[in-house]
C-alpha cells in the first residue's frame, strides 16, 4: 500500500524550505544501497531556495543521479528553463559528478525525438527502479510535472508504461510543448517532495485532502511509495 499523504504547514517561506531541504537530504542518506540514488528536480520558484539550502547538507552526491521531473522545450541557456533554473541554484554548487546529471535533451529539436532520448536514458539507467525522491510541485489547475488535466492525461498518461511523454501545456503557457516523467514512473518513486505555495492552490489542497481527486486534479495521482510529504505555506494550508 503506498504511504499515506502527509501535509506540513509553515509559517514562513524560510522555514517551509529549510524542512524540506533537510528531509530531501535525509531520504537521500538512508536510501537503500542496492538501487540507483535518484534525485528528480521540477523548475518553477517554489524549488529554488530549497535548492540553495539542500547544496549545503550532507547528502551522498558522488552517487546520486539527477533527473528532471519535466522540462518546457527550449535550450538550456532560456530563463524558461528548468534545467538552467536548477543548474544556477544546485548543480552548480554540488558535488555532483557531470555524467550523473541527465538534463532532457531540448537541443534534438522535435519534441517527438526528445521524449524518446530521454525515455531510453531513463530505463538505461534507473532499469525498473523509480526515483528515490522526486521534488514537485502543483498547478492551479492541479496539475504536476507536466501532467495536465484533460484528455492526454486522461487518454495518454494514465496508463502509460514510457518513462517519459511529450505533452502539451494549456495555450496560456510561456512553452506550450513539454517533456513529462509520467504517472507510471513518478508513481514507482520511493520518496514524494510537494512544495505548495499561495491562497490560489488552498481549494485543490483541500480537494486532495478530502480524497477521490483523481483524475481531475493529476496531483492528486501521485501515490508514494514509502512517503508523500506535502510542504505548505499558510496561505495553500487554508486551515483556520
Amino acid at each position: 500500500m503506498p504511504a499515506p499523504r502527509t501535509f506540513r504547514p509553515f509559517p514562513t517561506a524560510e522555514a517551509l524550505a529549510d524542512a524540506a531541504a533537510e528531509h530531501v537530504a535525509r531520504c537521500l542518506r538512508e536510501a537503500p544501497e542496492g538501487e540507483p540514488l535518484a534525485l528528480g528536480l521540477s523548475g518553477g520558484s517554489t524549488p529554488a531556495p530549497v535548492y540553495r539550502r539542500l547544496a549545503a547538507l550532507d547528502v551522498p552526491w558522488a552517487r546520486l543521479h539527477v533527473f528532471w521531473i519535466d522540462e518546457r522545450c527550449v535550450p538550456p541557456t532560456d530563463e524558461r528553463s528548468n534545467e538552467r533554473l536548477a543548474r544556477e541554484t544546485l548543480l552548480d554548487h554540488a558535488p555532483i559528478a557531470p555524467e550523473n546529471v541527465y538534463a532532457v535533451p531540448t537541443t534534438l529539436g522535435a519534441p517527438e525525438a526528445v521524449e524518446h532520448a530521454y525515455d531510453a536514458t531513463l530505463r538505461r539507467v534507473l532499469g525498473g527502479a523509480g526515483l528515490t525522491v522526486a521534488i514537485m510541485g502543483m498547478g492551479d489547475d492541479g496539475h504536476t510535472a507536466s501532467l495536465f488535466p484533460g484528455a492526454d492525461f486522461d487518454a495518454a498518461l494514465g496508463a502509460s508504461d514510457r518513462f517519459a511523454a511529450h505533452t502539451l501545456a494549456p495555450p496560456s503557457s510561456p512553452v506550450v510543448d513539454r517533456i513529462t516523467l509520467t504517472l507510471g514512473l513518478l508513481n514507482r518513486t520511493r520518496h514524494h517532495v510537494f512544495l505548495v505555495t499561495g491562497a490560489k492552490k488552498a481549494p485543490l489542497v483541500a480537494r486532495i485532502r478530502a480524497g477521490g481527486a483523481c483524475p481531475a486534479l493529476p496531483a492528486a495521482c501521485i501515490e508514494g511509495g514509502a512517503s508523500n510529504v506535502w510542504f505548505l505555506d499558510e496561505a495553500a494550508d487554508g486551515a483556520p
